[in-house]
């Protein structure tokens, strides 16, 4: 069965919306089955559709536009759920082109495991948050599992997670660190528990490196 094409205008007669349904469903095999426009004619939006589902499989199933027309979004989906085997999920972009934001996602749940499953850019490029996941639960063994970093790339915290919780059994499970490389506090978790037990758990310093504060 064919899709049926319907179409939306704005006052100025432009087309707003253009939609293909079979039934009450959005629904087309050879192309997106709803694409939304700005008035001045630019694409604003494209959503690949099979079955009222967003669906696609040899690319992003909803792509989105600035009005510029550069792309301000790609989300890739597979039967309504957020998912890439190859790469990012979902990526945005800034105005400029680059890119802002990426998630990777299996099956609607963060998950990656070679790398970080979400990570943020600020607009120059450099990376801003790193976040691992796997199966959705904040985890990683190697190293920590959030990484926060100030625009010059230098790190301003850093939280290890396993399973979800707070833990480090060799050294402080959250850390923040001054613009300058020194270390603002640090926490040491043990199952998502503040706990140390061969000296404080929780120390704070001054900028230029002295204890202001432990316990």
């Amino acid at each position: 069965m064919e899709p049926i094409k319907h179409y939306y205008y704005y006052g100025n007669g432009n087309v707003k919306i253009e939609c293909y349904y079979i039934g009450n469903e959005l629904h087309r095999e050879d192309g997106p089955a709803s694409i939304s426009y700005y008035e001045n004619g630019n694409v604003k939006l494209q959503a690949y559709c099979i079955n009222n589902k967003p669906h696609r499989e040899d690319g992003p199933a909803i792509i989105e536009y600035h009005e510029n027309g550069k792309i301000a979004k790609e989300i890739y989906k597979s039967d309504g759920y957020y998912h890439r085997e190859d790469g990012p999920a979902e990526i945005l972009y800034y105005d400029n082109g680059n890119i802002n934001r990426e998630r990777y996602m299996i099956r609607g749940l963060r998950h990656r495991e070679d790398g970080p499953a979400y990570i943020e850019h600020y607009e120059s490029g450099n990376i801003k948050e790193e976040f691992y996941y796997i199966n959705g639960l904040s985890h990683r063994e190697d190293g920590p599992a959030a990484i926060e970093y100030y625009e010059d790339g230098s790190i301003k915290s850093e939280i290890y997670y396993i399973n979800n919780k707070l833990h480090k059994e060799d050294g402080a499970a959250h850390i923040n660190y001054y613009e300058n490389g020194n270390i603002k506090f640090k926490t040491y978790f043990v199952n998502d528990k503040i706990h140390r037990e061969d000296g404080p758990a929780e120390i704070e310093y001054r900028r230029n490196g002295d204890i202001d504060f432990k316990t």
